[in-house]
């Protein structure tokens, strides 16, 4: 296992499109704090300065999970047998509505969805840690 540095996980952020936001769901009226746990969504996104942003459909499970998040992205090449691995951590927001100059920059950034459905509201997490792994077979 090697660790990546964080431009390298910043461009393999870069070279893809489709990846895994994980957030908690906050508990529903009348559950215990327990009954919580992490749900993870596909998402297709784009990248921007410390920032992986991506489009949602209104009243999905993500709308009200603001807060914390991770977002995951992996790739595998057969013929050499190598792996590697990139995880962003940071606060996921709203910037559908955002006037701060972060928020307009990002809804600039291109973006599609393939997942049937509209998908109105704009989300981004702004990220504070990145950390990423490079798996090679043993010979």
């Amino acid at each position: 296992m090697q660790p990546l540095t964080d431009i390298a996980c910043w461009d393999l952020l870069r070279s893809q499109r489709l990846g895994r936001i994980s957030v908690v769901i906050p508990p529903r009226p009348g559950t215990h704090r327990a009954d919580t746990a992490p749900e993870i969504f596909p998402v297709n996104y784009a990248v921007g300065e410390n920032a992986i942003a991506f489009l949602t459909a209104p009243g999905t499970k993500l709308s009200a999970a603001l807060g914390r998040a991770s977002f995951e992205i992996d790739g595998y090449d057969p013929e050499t047998r190598t792996a590697w691995s990139v995880v962003a951590k940071g606060m996921l927001h709203e910037i559908t509505d955002g006037l701060d100059d972060r928020s307009t920059a990002l809804r600039e950034l291109p973006l599609h969805v393939d997942a049937p459905g509209e998908h109105a509201h704009r989300m981004a997490l702004f990220v504070n840690e990145v950390t990423g792994r490079r798996f090679t077979p043993r010979e």
